[in-house]
């Protein structure tokens, strides 16, 4: 019985790791953090960006507003994407969850 929890632990350590090294190979030649920098550089601008166009989405006056609030909404819309498209990226690159995007 001893035998079988210790080999369950030691399956969760070795899960843990694999967890923290991401979908890098030992094989992989690049940099990783030459390639998850300018991943991180994307998510940041998309982060700054997608709250800026739903404050000119809510703010939009005049005539025209409805088809320049629609707008402003659907590149907000956008932006959001970009950042869960980036933050996926680097996730699967081996980057924490819990990384600041900023560099």
């Amino acid at each position: 019985m001893n035998d079988f929890v210790s080999d369950i632990q030691a399956i969760r350590e070795r899960a843990r790791r694999h967890l923290e090294e991401g979908a890098v190979t030992p094989s992989y030649g690049a940099d990783k953090d030459v390639v998850i920098r300018p991943l991180n550089e994307a998510l940041a601008t998309e982060l700054v960006c997608t709250p800026r166009y739903k404050r000119h989405y809510f703010t939009a006056r005049g005539l025209t507003s409805a088809g320049v609030a629609a707008e402003f909404l659907e590149h907000a819309n956008e932006e959001q994407v970009h950042a869960i498209r980036s933050r996926s990226a680097s996730s699967n690159s081996g980057e924490s969850q819990t990384s600041h995007p900023i560099p």
